[in-house]
């Protein structure tokens, strides 16, 4: 009897539950932290600064429209549009904090996810290019933000075929190699789900 597997469907559903049991909640404690912390040296150093409390404040009000939007099963597409028009205003209002990066990913992730256009995938692959390029290599969410946004690179190549395949796969690559990076996981199963992707749309 011939047994076919259906890969795509398979890794796609690892990839969902990697995503709602491991990913998001690693995700969700790195904003946290970010958000609430005043102990480490970045969060230290956004509470002495008078400028950043607001980018913070702000900060931590789209955290908790994400988590809600995460959180939601009911497919409502209602909060990731609301978390990608506040996110857009708060790239506007804070251009010059350290935050800006997140408040970049923070918008792209919410068009992705609210049923964009071809226009506004390639909007968001550029806003992660910029959030990325923004911040340092040493910075300790750096790599958590570049797992993220090589995700959601992914996606706009997949549906939109915007040309952003190729540099998710480089930083994918980077994440999963790295040993001591806690996303490596994660990458894997990705560039393991892309592949079978990529294999299935030749067929």
């Amino acid at each position: 009897m011939d047994v076919r597997v259906d890969w795509r469907s398979f890794l796609g559903g690892y990839i969902d539950w990697v995503d709602e049991v491991v990913g998001l909640r690693r995700i969700a404690l790195i904003i946290g932290v970010i958000v609430l912390s005043g102990g480490s040296w970045y969060g230290y150093r956004l509470y002495r600064n008078g400028v950043e409390t607001s980018a913070q404040r702000t900060m931590s009000s789209l955290f908790d429209l994400w988590q809600q939007a995460v959180m939601n099963r009911k497919g409502e597409q209602s909060l990731w549009k609301q978390l990608s028009d506040d996110s857009q205003h708060a790239m506007k209002q804070h251009a010059s904090s350290n935050l800006r990066p997140f408040f970049s990913i923070l918008y792209a992730q919410g068009l992705m996810r609210a049923q964009p256009s071809a226009q506004q995938a390639k909007e968001a692959v550029a806003l992660l290019q910029d959030g990325i390029k923004r911040m340092a290599t040493s910075h300790p969410y750096y790599p958590a933000m570049q797992l993220e946004s090589a995700k959601i690179m992914l996606d706009a190549s997949q549906r939109f075929g915007v040309a952003s395949h190729d540099q998710a796969i480089t930083i994918l690559n980077a994440i999963s190699t790295d040993k001591n990076n806690a996303f490596s996981t994660m990458a894997q199963a990705q560039i393991a789900y892309d592949k079978a992707y990529q294999s299935n749309a030749k067929h």
